[in-house]
């Protein structure tokens, strides 16, 4: 631990060591939360300093750190003190002198970084050094996981990140430009200028696949915050995608009439018997005829208020209630006395009849967000009834299919879906939090042994058993409750959100129901089934006001990359500016015609050859799907690695332009980008391929080349 941090907790500890209460427990929180504050790994804790023009000096770091007497060491980087070290600039010095980069590595300071803001009150002896803190980390070998950039925030990005928590802030922003460094560094920035608005909702930040939540997933942790993580897919827990459709039908699943057609095919579940049942109760039939349950089906549908699978439970009850009313006047017409238990005993064994239940499953059935969609939904009959003239005869067509598992595009409907059927378990009454004995006794046993080398634990125990105690009942209650419920939060952030649905949008809005939402992405890269030609066309369900605000600067891609990207986007979308590159690479991209039947291996042995260049970075294949397996086997790297959110911390890793989204390497090889154009549809996909590299760009095919990047080549 932190020696600065031990002092704070262990001073914490011996002040309220007794007598036990909320005050010393608030003091142990505090003096815990202080201490993973400070628990920086090998990440330098200071990285700046600002000298003003009064004479202050301030030091800029991850955390504020005091002296004994509370007099600031360290400012944090979010607090409004330290904005003039990400905002100053020598046009507005806003009351600096000079800003003073710190590049570490470790602990261990290797240069200093100065620039010079206001030449009118430098004073004598003022002494500059440095070549530029931005750039020297642009030229870092990548790792495979994400920085963070907190050193070296730029005025652009220091706007957006600092920009209010309420209402819709949505960034548009180019290749380079450094998204989703943003997003991570607002998330961090409001967590702790809205700690006490955020520390019970939380902060929720979407990202495109596995592969990116995992490339960015020690920034947070490295800025000393948390949030949750997910892809849209996991936001619905217990869903998984297993099939894949045509770019038609994600795009028509996406389209907001799927509401429309969810929702009726829900109401049009419940529906009278074909024959009546028979159910036996003491031995005696109880007939329950068509009529009967249509009936009770038209009230229910009428009457009953709730989710369907609610409405269920409740219909249940009422059919019982009837057939016993049935029951009993015809058994009192035979001189019957009942006794107060009678109706019970009745309702009890008629709910747990076999032909009972079997009737109720087609009056009513009990239908999970996931069976729905993946067996009813889709099925010729339900949309023959439910579609009326939300679809055409062609779009029902391209719809219609068997039950065998769901797209990425159907997670969307489940989650719309559970908005009408609910749970299918009653709600649980929960007492209160607990844990069981045999937890509480492993516990406080792991603090009884950790009390010789660390005596504040015992003050402790309680603290750490009660929060156990806590987690433990949350997660209980998101395991009852199941995927119909869905979280809610006080933040959400979507990084690569350009390519979203209407739909899609629904399942996120769901989720932060105050409408404070920072949304970021670049329309130049919607190479998915929607391709908005604004911000206000692709969040036109979001039901609130919009900021918008744009990134310009690409700090990634060499501008000689970038030249030949931008010539791609501009045949594609020529109303889009992709960002200036602010450096050259002295490197021109290399594309090489081969013959097909040497394709694989000439790609391969050009990642090899760039792996060899870069020792210490990393190398991206970006091919089309029906690629990848070949090109992994001429690599000899194992099958077994491809969608592995982990395959980033190998040298060489294989992907799609999906998986490529938000992601940025040190040399990239791009495979066939012909076929890459025709998988995705258009040539916003292979800008996305173009514009990874950080350093170098290698293009191999067989194929002839999409006619805009033949005319950017020749033009070049």
């Amino acid at each position: 631990m932190h020696a600065y941090a031990q002092r704070i907790v262990s001073q914490a500890g011996a002040r309220y060591l007794a007598p036990p209460g909320p005050t010393r427990d608030a003091f142990m929180r505090a003096g815990l939360y202080r201490s993973e504050e400070l628990a920086l790994g090998d990440e330098p804790l200071v990285f700046g300093r600002v000298d003003r023009r009064d004479g202050e000096r301030l030091y800029v770091g991850r955390t504020a750190v005091y002296d004994e007497t509370y007099e600031p060491l360290v400012i944090d980087w979010r607090a409004p003190a330290a904005e003039a070290f990400y905002r100053a600039t020598p046009l507005e010095p806003m009351e600096l002198i000079r800003r003073r980069h710190l590049i570490c590595r470790g602990r261990n300071v290797l240069r200093i970084d100065d620039e010079l803001l206001d030449t009118e009150h430098t004073g004598d002896g003022l002494v500059l050094v440095g070549e530029g803190a931005l750039l020297d980390a642009v030229r870092r070998s990548r790792t495979g996981r994400m920085r963070d950039i907190v050193a070296t925030i730029q005025s652009e990005q220091d706007a957006i990140i600092r920009g209010p928590l309420e209402g819709v802030l949505v960034v548009q922003g180019g290749p380079g430009t450094g998204k989703t460094a943003v997003a991570l560094h607002r998330a961090a920035y409001l967590l702790y200028t809205h700690r006490r608005k955020l520390e019970r909702t939380g902060v929720l930040l979407v990202g495109p696949n596995p592969i990116f939540l995992r490339y960015i997933d020690q920034v947070l942790p490295s800025l000393g915050e948390s949030a949750m993580l997910a892809t849209l897919t996991e936001l619905v827990p217990g869903t998984v995608v297993t099939q894949t459709e045509s770019l038609d039908a994600a795009r028509l699943k996406g389209d907001p009439r799927m509401a429309k057609l969810v929702k009726r095919a829900v109401d049009r579940l419940p529906r009278e018997l074909a024959e009546p049942a028979r159910i036996i109760y003491e031995g005696k039939a109880l007939e329950l005829s068509v009529e009967e349950s249509a009936r009770l089906v038209r009230y229910a549908r009428e009457r009953l208020r709730g989710k369907h699978n609610a409405r269920r439970r409740r219909l249940a009850r009422l059919t019982a209630e009837y057939l016993w009313e049935k029951w009993s006047k015809r058994e009192r017409q035979w001189k019957v006395v009942f006794g107060p238990e009678g109706p019970r005993h009745f309702a009890e064994a008629v709910l747990a009849d076999p032909v009972f239940r079997a009737a109720l499953d087609v009056m009513w059935p009990s239908m999970s967000a996931r069976d729905f969609v993946d067996g009813v939904l889709f099925a010729p009959e339900t949309l023959a009834e439910a579609a009326g003239n939300l679809l055409s005869a062609d779009e029902r067509a391209l719809l219609e299919r068997e039950p065998g598992g769901l797209t990425e595009a159907d997670v969307a409907l489940v989650d719309e879906a559970a908005l009408h059927l609910g749970s299918r378990r009653p709600p649980r009454r929960r007492r209160g939090p607990s844990v069981d004995d045999e937890d509480r006794f492993m516990i406080e046993r792991m603090l009884d042994d950790l009390q010789e080398s660390q005596p504040m634990i015992r003050t402790m125990r309680g603290i750490l058993a009660d929060r156990y105690a806590s987690e433990r009942a949350a997660l209980d209650e998101i395991v009852d409750r199941g995927p119909q419920i869905p979280e809610r939060f006080g933040h959400v952030i979507v990084d690569e959100a350009q390519g979203l649905s209407p739909m899609q949008w629904r399942m996120i809005i769901r989720r932060c129901p105050s409408k404070s939402m920072t949304i970021l992405g670049d329309l130049g890269q919607a190479s998915s089934g929607w391709v908005p030609a604004t911000w206000d066309e692709a969040l036109a369900n979001v039901g609130a006001p919009i900021r918008l605000a744009e990134l310009t600067i690409n700090y990634r891609t060499p501008e000689e990359i970038m030249d030949l990207a931008a010539r791609v986007l501009a045949a594609e979308a020529p109303g889009l500016t992709p960002p200036q590159s602010v450096r050259r690479s002295d490197e021109e991209p290399s594309i090489t015609l081969v013959d097909a039947s040497e394709l694989v291996d000439t790609v391969a042995d050009a990642a090899r050859s760039e792996a060899e260049r870069i020792p210490d970075g990393k190398v991206a294949v970006i091919a089309p799907e029906n690629l990848t397996s070949a090109i992994y086997e001429a690599l000899g790297i194992a099958k077994s690695g491809r969608h592995r959110p982990a395959m980033l911390d190998e040298q060489i890793a294989v992907i799609t332009v999906d998986e490529a989204r938000g992601l940025e390497f040190d040399s990239v090889v791009i495979a066939e980008p012909s076929a890459i154009v025709s998988e995705y549809g258009g040539l916003r996909a292979l800008y996305v391929a173009l514009t990874r590299s950080t350093q170098r760009l290698v293009v191999v095919h067989s194929k002839e080349l999409p006619r805009a990047l033949e005319q950017a080549r020749n033009e070049s």
